[in-house]
C-alpha cells in the first residue's frame, strides 16, 4: 500500500484557530507563529500598524482609579498595554468590546511582567469573551499592568473601561459613593462584591435620571412586578447608569424578555455597536444568577434577553449600557 507525500512545512504550519498550534504559538493568517517570533509575526500576513500615539503599544499607558479608553487601536503583534500604581489592596474591574468581531483578551500580569502566550480563562488574570471581555480581579495587592490582546493580527479598533478601588456589598459601605458591580457575559466571571464609585471619579448624566422610574441602587429599586409580565417604556439609559427594577416569579420558569433601544447615531470615536448588559441577582444577597449581554448594529432596535430555569422568588434586574453614547438612549422591555 502506497505511503502518501510527506506534509510540505508550510501544510503542518496551517491553522484555522491558535487552538491549533503549539502553546507558544498563535494562528496568524492562517499560520502558527511564535509570539515573540519578531520579523516572523509579521511575514505570517499584512503587516498591522497601531496608528495611536500614546506608547500605550511600546512603553505601556498609566491608568487613574477609573478610566474610560476610547477609539482605542491595538494589533495581537504590539498589545497595548495599561499600567496602575495600587496605594492599597483593592479590586479591579474592567471590560473591552472590539467595534466588530471578538473582544481581544484582557491580561493581568505583574508590573513589567510577559503577557502570557496562552490564556487560562481564571476571569482574575487573563480572560476572554465573545463579543465583551470582562476581567475581575477580587484582590490586587502590587502595582500592575493590563494587556489587551486582539485575537487575530487585523488592527482592533477597541473601548475599555476600567476600575480600581475598595470592595462593597452596598452602597451604604461607600460614603456619599455608589457600589457598582462589573458586567460580563456570565455569571462565573464575577463574585458577590461590587467596587465603591464616586461622583467625582464618574458622574452620571443627570439626564439620565430625569424620568427614570428605577433607582440607581439596588437596595432601593422599585418594585417593578412580575419577570414574566415586565413592562417599561422609553426608559433613558447612559453610560456609567445602573437601573434597578425589583421583580419577581411565582413560580419556576424561563422567561425571556425583548428590549428595544433608541438612541442616536454612533459619534466620532464611538462603537458602530451599541450594547447593553441585563443582569439577574437574588434578591436577598444579590448573587449574580443570570446574565445576558445584548449588541444592537442599528439605532432602532430589538434584542432578546433570555432567563432560564429561574427558580420562583425575589430579584433584582439592572439594566446597564456598556460603551459610550455622546447622549441619553432610551431602552424599553415588553413581551418578545
Amino acid at each position: 500500500m502506497a505511503c502518501s507525500s510527506p506534509l510540505l512545512e508550510s501544510d503542518r504550519q496551517h491553522c484555522l484557530s491558535s487552538i491549533e498550534c503549539e502553546a507558544a504559538e498563535r494562528c496568524i493568517a492562517q499560520r502558527c507563529v511564535l509570539q515573540d517570533a519578531g520579523s516572523v509575526a509579521s511575514d505570517a500576513g499584512p503587516s498591522c500598524v497601531d496608528p495611536d500615539l500614546d506608547g500605550a503599544h511600546t512603553q505601556g499607558l498609566m491608568l487613574q482609579n477609573e478610566e474610560l479608553q476610547m477609539e482605542r487601536h491595538s494589533c495581537f503583534i504590539s498589545p497595548d498595554r495599561y499600567r496602575h500604581n495600587l496605594s492599597s489592596n483593592a479590586q479591579v474591574h474592567t471590560w473591552v468590546l472590539a467595534d466588530s468581531g471578538d473582544a481581544p483578551e484582557l491580561q493581568l500580569v505583574a508590573r513589567d511582567g510577559d503577557l502570557p502566550s496562552a490564556c487560562n480563562l481564571d476571569h482574575q488574570t487573563c480572560t476572554r469573551g465573545g463579543r465583551l471581555s470582562s476581567l475581575v480581579a477580587a484582590r490586587v495587592s502590587d502595582n500592575f499592568d493590563l494587556g489587551v490582546v486582539p485575537q487575530n493580527n487585523e488592527l482592533l479598533t477597541y473601548e475599555m473601561g476600567f476600575r480600581v478601588g475598595s470592595s462593597c456589598t452596598q452602597s451604604d459601605g461607600c460614603g456619599s459613593g455608589r457600589c457598582v458591580r462589573p458586567v460580563a457575559e456570565s455569571t462565573n466571571q464575577v463574585g458577590n462584591d461590587g467596587i465603591c464609585v464616586f461622583d467625582s471619579d464618574l458622574s452620571v448624566d443627570p439626564n439620565c435620571d430625569l424620568r427614570d422610574p428605577s433607582s440607581e441602587q439596588p437596595e432601593s429599586a422599585r418594585d417593578a412586578g412580575d419577570l414574566a409580565e415586565l413592562i417599561v417604556e422609553q426608559i433613558p439609559l447612559c453610560q456609567h447608569d445602573n437601573d434597578w427594577f425589583a421583580v419577581s416569579l411565582s413560580e419556576d420558569a424561563s422567561v425571556s424578555r425583548s428590549v428595544s433601544i433608541r438612541s442616536a447615531a454612533a459619534a466620532e470615536g464611538e462603537l458602530s455597536r451599541l450594547s447593553l448588559f441585563a443582569g439577574l441577582y437574588s434578591a436577598a444577597d444579590l448573587r449574580p444568577i443570570r446574565f445576558a449581554v445584548l449588541h444592537f448594529s442599528s439605532n432602532s432596535e430589538s434584542q432578546t434577553a433570555n432567563f432560564n430555569d429561574l427558580s420562583a422568588g425575589d430579584y433584582l434586574l439592572r439594566m446597564t449600557q456598556i460603551n459610550r453614547r455622546s447622549a441619553p438612549i432610551t431602552y424599553s422591555i415588553e413581551a418578545p
